[in-house]
């Protein structure tokens, strides 16, 4: 589902004295002075706003005179639209308000005139809604603003909730998109804070190393709209040096190589979203998503092995889409039963600031105007709701035909689902001979399958893990391990065996393993079940279309490399791992199965 972005950020600021929704009384009452809920020391008539600059204010008025600021409700022409239709509301500060914030506070105490306050929507003594030029953005780097959590754990206390909660502390290390600075998806409705901008590593860190001593918490819950690249060679490695046994949630690209996650996994990241949004080539090329299915797959493995929550979504009924692009999708899905399966999903929407909306003609979508859903919500005029709102209605252009049929993959994904929690696997396990067998069991109705691979047939497997062009396979192969290149026949050989696997078949059925035949046990040393994802056309490259010379990539290998997930984090038993981290990580709680004391809110330092 195509995602809008309101989640609450550090640096929005919102005030009210009467914007805050009242409790209903318990009897009728006559017109009184009431007080604002959120505001205690503060009345003002009901229905009414105190004029700026009409006598002294409290200490805790001073921006309750109806300001709102910030986020994205306030950007573009919605936050002129606020404080042109709503009269209570005195101003507007439009998208980051921390760099305006402590002169408005100024100008509100002292009844000062708002005009040439930079991104500040006001109203000028005629009634005219006049916007000043947009404020510049926070710029990150070496200085950061300290966070205050001291209420919320107070409140805990106060509840007795503390040893029954598991709290995640929100932090902020960049603002802004890699990404969509320089390609924007197709759906994203980013707008004036699309400029990226990263905070020092050691800054972000020692924040981070607060947090934990003040509150004795070490779960941290990422508000980036996307990780910083260099964080995995500077940030994360670091968190994983020092022994921090934290946990994080981050929002990554789906396009990383092994060493990626790998990093992602050994300093504490168990939770991801990728944005994945679908599994098929032409639906991401429509979404301009720079990546490819098969570097989605890809990634939903790689998670898989390092015990990784893995959350996405899968976006339909975009413009221009067609029938193939599930057909493809139905085929692939029941091959990644294994994998985890889409959290969420949904029809696309029509988002503000996004390449849709502002040229949705371009894009075969005709704007309809705001969504019909908010006549019902604001007793306001059609063409100011239009300019009010961020999600809007539109029709697709009849020239692209009828609307495709998506109940094929939402079958699948139902199944997918159904199968995933039953157990659905797909392990290469290796001996100590460095022989292997792949065993098959994501059809869940039946036995697993166990297809034993000789030596040179196991290195190969290992060597297809990150994926290689195949037309550039034999050479790299030959390169890597010439003794199992030539075991293997040469250059036709590997392509025979590649296309067996490609194909489904990973060996001769009439040569699946004895399954009396018994492998050590990883501990001592005999057998490393390694969990994850195995052959398969389909599953190998992300699509049901046949490889080409040009883009070809085979990725078959599946398997932890257990030396990436430091001692403190796994004791050597651990590294035979299951192929459902969501057994071990629950979404609705946040709770993980190693859940360390030293991170207990009870030993937490503002407690004292």
């Amino acid at each position: 589902m195509a995602r809008t972005r309101t989640r609450p950020t550090p640096h929005g600021f919102s005030c009210c004295a009467c914007s805050s929704p009242r409790p209903a009384p318990r009897r009728p009452a006559a017109p009184r002075r009431t007080r604002c809920p959120r505001h205690q020391g503060t009345t003002v008539p009901p229905g009414r706003r105190p004029p700026v600059g009409s006598g002294p204010p409290s200490p805790r008025a001073w921006l309750l005179s109806g300001t709102r600021s910030g986020r994205s409700q306030c950007a573009g022409p919605m936050g002129s639209t606020i404080r042109r239709i709503c009269p209570y509301v005195d101003a507007v500060v439009h998208v980051e308000g921390e760099q305006v914030l402590g002169e408005l506070v100024r100008r509100f105490r002292d009844g000062r005139s708002l005009s040439g306050l930079a991104g500040v929507s006001r109203r000028t003594e005629d009634g005219e809604v006049v916007t000043a030029p947009a404020a510049e953005l926070v710029v990150a780097g070496s200085r950061k603003l300290d966070l205050d959590y001291d209420a919320y754990f107070h409140r805990l206390a106060r509840l007795g909730l503390t040893e029954k909660m598991n709290p995640w502390l929100p932090f902020e290390s960049s603002r802004g998109c890699w990404y969509g600075q320089k390609v924007q998806c197709t759906f994203c409705g980013l707008h004036d804070i699309m400029d990226f901008r990263v905070w020092d590593a050691d800054v972000v860190l020692a924040q981070l190393e607060s947090l934990q001593k003040r509150y004795g918490v070490g779960r941290f819950y990422s508000m980036d709209l996307i990780m910083p690249r260099e964080y995995l060679r500077n940030l994360l490695p670091e968190i994983a040096a020092r022994g921090h046994d934290w946990m994080f949630f981050y929002e990554i690209e789906a396009n990383m190589r092994r060493s990626e996650p790998e990093t992602l996994a050994a300093a504490g990241v168990r939770w991801v979203q990728p944005g994945i949004e679908s599994l098929d080539a032409d639906l991401l090329s429509l979404m301009r998503k720079g990546v490819k299915p098969y570097q989605n797959v890809q990634l939903l493995k790689w998670c898989q092995e390092l015990g990784i929550y893995c959350g996405w979504n899968l976006l339909f009924g975009l413009p221009g889409e067609g029938q193939a692009s599930y057909t493809r999708m139905a085929e692939l899905i029941p091959k990644l039963t294994h994998l985890q399966p889409p959290s969420g999903g949904g029809r696309f929407q029509l988002h503000r600031f996004s390449p849709y909306f502002e040229q949705p003609e371009a894009h075969g979508a005709r704007w309809e105007g705001m969504h019909r859903m908010f006549a019902y919500a604001f007793p306001a005029d059609k063409a100011d709701l239009d300019q009010l709102v961020y999600l809007h209605d539109f029709t697709l252009d009849p020239s692209l035909g009828d609307p495709v049929d998506t109940s094929e993959v939402e079958a699948a994904v139902v199944e997918w689902r159904r199968a995933n929690q039953a157990g659905a696997r797909l392990d290469f396990i290796e001996r100590s001979d460095e022989e292997g067998v792949i065993v098959d069991h994501r059809d869940v109705g039946s036995p697993p399958v166990r297809y034993p691979l000789d030596r040179a047939g196991s290195a190969l497997y290992r060597h297809l893990d990150a994926g290689v062009a195949e037309r550039l396979l034999a050479e790299r192969f030959r390169d890597e391990d010439r003794d199992a290149f030539e075991a293997l026949g040469g250059a036709s050989g590997l392509a025979e065996l590649v296309e067996q696997w490609l194909s489904d078949r990973p060996g001769d059925p009439h040569r699946r393993e004895d399954p009396r035949r018994r492998l050590p046990c990883e501990p001592d040393g005999g057998a490393e079940s390694r969990a994850g994802r195995g052959p398969g056309r389909d599953g190998a490259r992300g699509s049901a279309r046949q490889p080409d010379s040009s883009d070809g990539v085979v990725d078959l290998r599946s398997y932890e490399q257990a030396e990436s997930w430091p001692t403190s984090r796994a004791s050597p038993a651990s590294r035979t791992r299951s192929a459902k981290p969501n057994r071990r990580f629950s979404m609705s709680s946040g709770r993980c199965a190693r859940t360390p004391s030293s991170t207990s809110p009870s030993s937490a330092s503002w407690r004292r």
